[in-house]
């Protein structure tokens, strides 16, 4: 096993979790308070979430890493799929539809993009209702977004001190991505009536409020979309690495932490609560364990093997830096 020295430093210089970090600019020039009376969820959140009549609309969108497309094409396509959808379901909601943006430099390239698109909409029974195509683009690009709705919202920005934090991650017959990338599927396997199922425990645990905040575990892995979390929530953490759930022999622990799941999640929920959220998951056969607590201060505290190490001061090292302009676009 990795020692705690090592994983800090193969976190700290990971590209993944770097390419965080000009987030918060970005977001800093299209904070609009102009919007907020309807906006109750923006920036630093899986979907933004506009107030309409009965609940809320939920908007999602990702863009699939350059290297990710030029590696698998098809692969990139499903994970096009994967990523909106989650954005939608960890946020509380029903995914209704997708939009894509598809460039490419060769014709040729289109039909794995496409094919890995047309594998997951099927899978998770969401159209395609829009799009866009660039023919003869200087370079290969994959972005899109998804639009859903829900009536509970279930945030990334409302952990709260003392709670529990909850990893859900399925381990049955996952396939590692090609070459050795740090993904980990376990879609391929399922069909629609399984994997919905199991994708619809989050909106469960949103509508019987459950827990208090939520995130989708994304590029970059458990440890970077946990951060995420806790720097939208204001809060720090204490992980205890030896409760993290994993495949057994496939991946060293720093590689898990860094990877791509097409199913997992982490929450933060009142003790009390935390029995009954991982009972939802292990009733189908989903893995889930507390790993930690939400601390008051915004430190990211590891624990192995009996040693504690600090992996983030998340005050003065942010990772996305969304935090500071995010009040502006929420009421």
């Amino acid at each position: 096993m990795d020692s705690l020295a090592k994983i800090i430093m193969i976190l700290r210089s990971a590209l993944e979790l770097k390419r965080k970090s000009p987030i918060g600019g970005a977001v800093a020039q299209l904070a609009n308070p102009a919007g907020k009376n309807l906006v109750k969820a923006g920036m630093g959140e899986d979907a933004g979430a506009i107030r309409v009549r009965g609940g809320y609309i939920l908007l999602s969108a990702d863009g699939i890493w350059p290297l990710y497309l030029q590696k698998d094409p098809f692969a990139a396509g499903r994970a096009l799929v994967i990523a909106n959808t989650n954005d939608i379901y960890a946020t509380g909601g029903k995914p209704l539809g997708l939009a894509d943006v598809i460039s490419i430099p060769n014709p040729r390239l289109a039909e794995p993009i496409l094919r890995g698109i047309k594998t997951e909409i099927r899978r998770l029974r969401i159209p395609v209702v829009g799009g866009h195509l660039h023919p003869d683009a200087p370079a290969p690009g994959l972005a899109g977004a998804a639009v859903g709705f829900t009536r509970h919202l279930l945030l990334s920005s409302g952990a709260r001190v003392g709670d529990d934090i909850i990893l859900a991650m399925d381990l049955r017959r996952g396939r590692r991505g090609k070459g050795g990338a740090r993904t980990w599927d376990t879609h391929h396997w399922k069909k629609p009536e399984r994997l919905l199922g199991d994708l619809g425990l989050l909106p469960r645990i949103a509508g019987k409020k459950l827990a208090h905040a939520a995130k989708d575990i994304s590029n970059g892995g458990v440890i970077t979309s946990l951060g995420m979390l806790l720097e939208a929530s204001g809060r720090g953490a204490e992980i205890r690495l030896g409760s993290v759930v994993r495949p057994e022999k496939i991946f060293t622990l720093s590689d898990w932490l860094l990877t791509f799941p097409s199913y997992g999640f982490v929450l933060a929920a009142p003790p009390k609560k935390s029995r009954g959220i991982i009972r939802m998951f292990d009733r189908r056969g989903i893995s889930a364990a507390v790993i930690g607590k939400v601390l008051k201060e915004k430190l990211l505290w590891l624990e192995l093997e009996g040693k504690k190490e600090l992996l983030f001061d998340l005050k003065r090292d942010p990772i996305t830096g969304i935090a500071s302009v995010q009040k502006g676009v929420r009421s």
